[in-house]
Parts: C-alpha cells; structure tokens; sequence
C-alpha cells in the first residue's frame, strides 16, 4: 500500500505552529481569490505569487493552532518572519525518499 503521508508542521522563530495538510490546503482554496493550493504553489515557486495569496496561504497554514487568527495576524506573521515561513512549513510536509519507502530514481549514463 502506498504511503501517501501529508502533513507537516514548522515553528516559527516567534513561536507561532504552522500546519501544511490538506485540510490547510482546502481551507486556502476557501478563503483565496479562485486560486487552487497547486497553482499557488507553483506560482510561489516561480515568484509569481500575488501578496494577498501569500497571506491567505499563511493564514490557512495558522489555523490549526491559531483558530481565531485572521489576515491581519498572518500578515503580522509575514512581517516579522518573512515568506520563508511558507517554504520550510511545505517542506516539512514532502516527505524525504527514506521516509517513504522508496528509493530515489537511478541516474542514467
């Protein structure tokens, strides 16, 4: 059976839990302007990522821990850590090969 683990958590440096699953996930498709979470992603990879999604994803990424938390705190979040917030909370979530199961693919001559 395939392992399909997704959920990771990050502290951040003020003390405040994030949480990336799906339930994180659905609730930023929620509360976003018509963006799904894989666009936001993708878009964030590549820098194209609108400021008021940022926030949005931030404040998805809050809730768990924070449930009365609103834009505002998530732009507070922001503010005074950064968007790296966001990368370290997603790849905390990706699980690594090992943790898996599965062996990284073999490199081709």
């Amino acid at each position: 059976m395939a392992n399909n683990r997704f959920k990771g958590e990050y502290t951040t440096s003020t003390g405040i839990k994030l949480v990336m699953d799906y339930n994180a996930l659905a609730t930023f498709e929620d509360i976003s302007d018509g963006i799904s979470a894989p666009q936001f992603l993708s878009d964030m990879e590549k820098g194209q990522t609108k400021i008021k999604d940022v926030r949005a994803f931030t404040l998805a990424l809050m809730l768990r821990h924070q449930p009365d938390a609103d834009l505002n705190d998530a732009g507070d979040l922001l503010s005074e850590c950064g968007i790296d917030v966001i990368t370290s909370t997603v790849l905390a979530a990706s699980p690594e090969p090992e943790e898996t199961g599965k062996k990284p693919p073999r490199k081709t001559k």
